[in-house]
Parts: C-alpha cells; structure tokens; sequence
C-alpha cells in the first residue's frame, strides 16, 4: 500500500510502552470498521494510535466511508494522522451514484488488480453485495500489496464482507472478530440465531470486550478454544485524577450523562430520576451529552416531567468539551438497559473516563458493566429499567458522599488496573500472536 508513516514507541497513559511482540518485525494489521471517524467510537481511534505508538503498522478500512457531515474527532485522528492511514470505497452513496460510478470503477479495479478484478462481480463470493456494487467499491480499496498479518474486524456482522473479500484475493490475512454489543444482541435477534455460523466457521479468532458477551457469543456458536476477552482501554493521560466535589444538603446537585441517545443508554429513567430527586426536595442540573433517534422523545419527556430549568441537552460532543463537565460533576449516570431490540452494553468506555477522573458514578446491574463497577465499593448499582430503582441509588449516593474520596480512588484504581490502554493494548498483542502461532 502507498500511504507509509514512521512511528515510533511512545508513551500512553503514563507508562512507557514497547511493541511487546515477540516477532522481530512490526505486524501490519488492518481494521475494519462501519464508519470512520466515529466520535461515539473513541476506542477504535485510541487501539490504532496505542499500536502505532509500539511500532505497528496500522491500515483503517471505513466501508461505509466517513460520516456525512462529521466535525468532532478523537485527538488521536490528528495526533496520530490517521486518516492518512484510512481507505473508503470511492462512492458509498445512493444506488443511482453507484450505477454511474461503477464503469469507472471496474476500470480502475482492472488496473490495479488485472483478471482478479472480475471477482468483485462474482455472485458465487459475494451474493446480494454485488447487485448493489458493494463488492465493487469495496474490492477497490485495496492495491494488490494488501497483505496483512491481521484483519481485525471491529464489529462481528463486518466478518461476513471482510471474509469474502479475503476469500476472493483482494485482502489477506487472519480474522479477527470482535464482538462488542448491538452485533452480538440487537444483529443475531433480528437475523436469527444462525447469522453468525460462516463467520464462526471460517474466521480466524473472536474477541468479545466482555465477559457477558464472550458468553453471549459462545451461546450462539463461537468456538469457545477460540474465544478471549480483550477490553476496551482508555489513555488515562487524557482523564487526570481529581478529588470528588463534595456535595451537601441543600447544594445544587451537577449531574451528568454521555452517550448515543437510544434505548439502551436508559436516559428516560435518569430523568424519572432527576424528577424523583426535585419532588424530595434535591435541586439537580442534568447534563446530557450525546445525541440520536431518541433526542426529541427525551426532550418532550423532560418537558412533561416539568424538568426544563434543570437538565441541558448538549448534543454530541469531542473530550474538550466534555470535560469541563466532568470537573464539574458531583455524580455521572450510566442508566444502561436492555433494549426492545435486544440491545445491550458492555463496561462503557465514557463510565470508565468518568471512574478514571475520579467522578463517582451510577449505573446499573446490567450487560457487561457490574464487570467494571464493584457496587458499593468503585460506585453505585441500581436495578436497571426503573426511574424509582435510579433515583433511590442516587439517594444511597448522597447520603454517603463522605464516603466518595474512597469510592473515588477505587475507581480510578480499578480503571488503571483493568482498562488502561496499556494494558489492554498488551492484551489485544497477546491474542494477535497466539492467532499467528494457530
């Protein structure tokens, strides 16, 4: 491939890394990935940039291209260039777009791959894909030098695609697939339980970001030999530690949330519980950071709940904005569900920032976050589902903010220990070696 960095170990989260791989050349890995750059997608950026920083070559392939219209990024994109590192199908739009582009297309295809080109178009590999000229624009990202020790598909339904262009020659490489919540829930419910059969047969190695889902794939038939749990990590250099603010009766009460909002982040029931809190009396500021299908739902539910002077709708927002808030914050609530569609969260990356930055938090019994939460001792459970449940455990909280500077530094020690990105960056470099050993 064109498009070649100089990278160098650097220092993440405080520590200072090496590439921990005991090859003697740097892995060329691949990731693939819906869209790219996501802002909800930290996590991808923060893997990309922590290997490149241990002395990996790192390609990002978005096949539904950039976001339309997109402004916030991590700073890793700028940071670490990488969007000199990212291929996107050269036309993701309409069908009509499609069908104009694709003489274009196949030429270009024909002159960088030859005769191989004409696989794009074959049904036998790529189905339905190549009626809407998915395979064709997608085939075209790659120069016939894509060869990669790694093909690490960062959401499981991407398999499927990233299988079949392996299995017609445009890419090589080991499959990776990791499995990290709507692809493992809200997918298989909707496709049936056989969806993910091909890819447990034919891919490589699975990863799930938690135990709850390593479970959840398991139960549908990933090879359990095969299988590990490899966390989403932070770079805790980007969330320094502060002293909770303390908080007494009769005191506004700053609250916060970030996330997409849909069903499963349970925003609903935080402002059932803000609502709870100002009937007992407890002045509350909510903030909501984050946007999504469910913005003017919970914005008429804040109106009918009488709560217009005490929560802010901040839309989506990058980490400068967002952490002031957090300096400002007495607690944060992740209020995660399980939704009608299935759909379920794993140890939240923004519940962890929150954790690392020493802002006590409260969540819920729920999908893979009692895995980073240790209730009453790193934060605060509450049964999941339920306004009441929430507002009740947000008391508990407050009648025990003497206790939150101890909350607060098992928090931030918990987070270091589990879900620095150093260490998950370790781990991940574990899994790529033992699926090259196989």
């Amino acid at each position: 491939m064109s498009k070649k960095l100089d990278t160098t170990a650097a220092s993440l989260g405080g520590e200072r890394v090496s590439m921990a791989s005991g090859r003697d050349a740097p892995l060329k890995i691949a990731f693939f990935c819906v869209r790219f750059p996501v802002i909800s997608e930290a996590f991808i950026a923060s893997s990309a940039a922590a290997l490149i920083d241990r002395g990996h070559d790192v390609h990002i392939y978005a096949l539904d291209g950039k976001p339309p219209g997109f402004a916030e990024r991590q700073p890793q994109v700028n940071s670490h260039r990488l969007e000199e590192r990212l291929y996107c199908p050269a036309i993701v739009g309409p069908m009509a777009a499609r069908v104009a582009g694709a003489p274009a297309a196949i030429s270009a295809l024909l002159g960088k791959q030859g005769a191989q080109a004409l696989k794009a178009l074959d049904p036998r590999i790529f189905g339905r894909s190549v009626v809407y000229l998915r395979s064709l624009y997608q085939a075209g990202m790659f120069d016939p030098s894509a060869h990669y020790d790694i093909l690490h598909c960062q959401f499981g339904h991407l398999a499927h695609g990233v299988l079949k262009l392996r299995k017609a020659g445009f890419v090589s490489g080991k499959v990776v697939v990791q499995f990290r919540g709507y692809d493992i829930t809200e997918i298989p419910a909707e496709n049936g339980p056989g969806y993910y059969d091909n890819v447990f047969r034919n891919a490589d190695y699975f990863i799930a970001n938690s135990d709850f889902f390593r479970d959840r794939a398991i139960a549908l038939g990933a090879p359990p030999a095969k299988m590990s749990v490899s966390y989403s990590g932070i770079d805790l250099a980007n969330f320094p530690f502060r002293p909770p603010i303390p908080w007494a009766p009769g005191q506004p009460l700053r609250l916060m949330t970030v996330g997409r909002l849909v069903e499963k982040k349970g925003v609903a029931f935080a402002l059932d519980a803000v609502a709870q809190l100002k009937a007992e009396g407890v002045e509350a500021v909510f903030d909501i950071v984050g946007d999504g299908p469910l913005r003017e739902q919970l914005g008429a539910a804040t109106r009918r709940l009488g709560l217009e002077a005490e929560v802010r709708f901040h839309g989506a927002r990058g980490h400068a904005y967002i952490r002031p808030l957090l300096d400002q914050a007495h607690l944060f609530l992740a209020p995660s569900v399980t939704g009608s569609d299935t759909n379920a969260d794993a140890p939240i990356n923004t519940l962890k920032e929150a954790m690392a930055t020493g802002v006590p938090i409260v969540s819920t019994w729920h999908g893979g976050i009692p895995e980073l939460v240790d209730d009453g001792v790193s934060g605060f459970l509450a049964e999941e589902g339920s306004g009441i449940a929430l507002g009740r455990r947000i008391a508990d909280a407050l009648r025990l903010s003497a206790k939150w500077p101890q909350i607060a530094d098992a928090a931030r020690i918990k987070v270091t220990d589990k879900f620095g990105l150093g260490r998950t960056t370790d781990s991940l470099l574990g899994i790529y070696e033992e699926v090259l050993k196989s």
